[in-house]
């Protein structure tokens, strides 16, 4: 049995016929899709951010200097 089906089974009637499974389908596919963007934004600011401050700050050497 899926996951997704243990999960949020009972919350979600069984589809009868092929246009409430693509429905479905197409929702489930539309949350992943959002829960996978809030993942990307939350990472970005909570972690690529400060890090990317962090090593800003830090005084690497280049090329081409001396």
């Amino acid at each position: 049995m899926p996951l997704s089906k243990v999960l949020i089974g009972p919350r979600i009637p069984a589809p009868t016929d092929g246009w409430s499974y693509a429905g479905i389908s197409v929702l489930m596919f539309a949350a992943t899709l959002l829960a996978a963007l809030a993942f990307a934004v939350v990472a970005d600011t909570v972690v690529l951010k400060p890090l990317q401050r962090l090593l800003r700050n830090v005084d690497l050497p280049r090329k081409g200097r001396l």
